[in-house]
Order: C-alpha cells, then structure tokens, then sequence
C-alpha cells in the first residue's frame, strides 16, 4: 500500500502538476506561433496575420513564456466585461448614494465582488503584452510590468477602491 499524503502536500503537488503542464501548452503554443511565422515568412506570404508578427516584418524575440495576448478574444471579453462593470458602476454607486439610505447585503456583496473582479484585472494587466511606439508586440514581463507602472497602474489602483 502507498502511503496516504497529507492534504496540503497534495496540494502542492497537484498545483505544481497544473502549472507544469500550463507552463508546458504555452510553451508549445508560442513555439507553433514562431514556427507557422518564420514557415509564412520563408514561404515568401505576408505574415501580418500573424499574432506574434511585427510590423516591421522581423520575429518576437524578448518575450516570457506567460504573456497575454492583447488581441486575443480572451483578452477582448475581459476588457468588454470590465468595461460592463465600469458602465455599471457610474450609474449605480450615485444612485445608491443619493437613494438609498441603508445598504443591503447583496449589494455589499455585489460591491465587493466588482472590487475583486477590478484587482484582478489590474493582475492581467501585468502579464498583458503591449506595441512599442515602432508597433512591435513586446512580451517581456519586466517590459510590460514598467510600462504598465508608468502609464495606467496608479489610475487603475484609484480606480479599483
């Protein structure tokens, strides 16, 4: 009989094993995206349809292995939800505060849940790839976490609380 692990070292271990394999896949997406790049490109077609193509023709050279891609449809959903939230949020936050004279649970809850939900997207922003001023997609993490510092972080922080 095997010994039985305790529920923590399971735990571990089994988060280890997931981001193994996510750390895997992405691996091997960006690797089919170099090689179906550098094939369109060598094939003499026009590689602009390409994700990770630069404007200039040349290859994605500084990049992470855990980027987020700011055309992707996972990307694109994101942003219209948290546009959603936003839209939500200018009518609401007035309209309770000029209407309603107690709090209800579920609207704490509710708040709560957008605050959380604002958070994590400040996450995905440091983790989302960006174009360079000549149009270039960089996907170096500490490119996008300065970039990201310099430009919408202390907007979204305010936002967010």
């Amino acid at each position: 009989q095997r010994p039985k692990k305790s529920r923590s070292l399971m735990r571990r271990s089994s988060f280890s094993s997931a981001k193994r394999v996510l750390r895997a896949t992405a691996k091997s997406m960006f690797q089919y995206r170099r090689e179906s790049f550098n094939e369109s490109k060598a094939d003499g077609e026009d590689p602009s349809w390409e994700v990770d193509a630069l404007k200039d023709g040349s290859d994605l050279t500084d990049y992470d292995e855990f980027y987020i891609d700011p055309r992707s449809s996972f990307r694109r959903t994101w942003d219209l939800f948290i546009i959603l939230l936003v839209i939500y949020s200018a009518v609401a936050i007035p309209y309770y505060s000029a209407f309603s004279k107690k709090e209800k649970g579920w609207k704490i809850g509710l708040d709560y849940t957008f605050d959380c939900l604002f958070i994590l997207d400040i996450a995905f922003n440091f983790y989302t790839a960006y174009y360079d001023k000549f149009g270039r997609l960089v996907a170096s993490r500490d490119k996008i976490k300065s970039n990201y510092l310099r430009t919408w972080f202390i907007i979204d922080v305010l936002a967010s609380f």
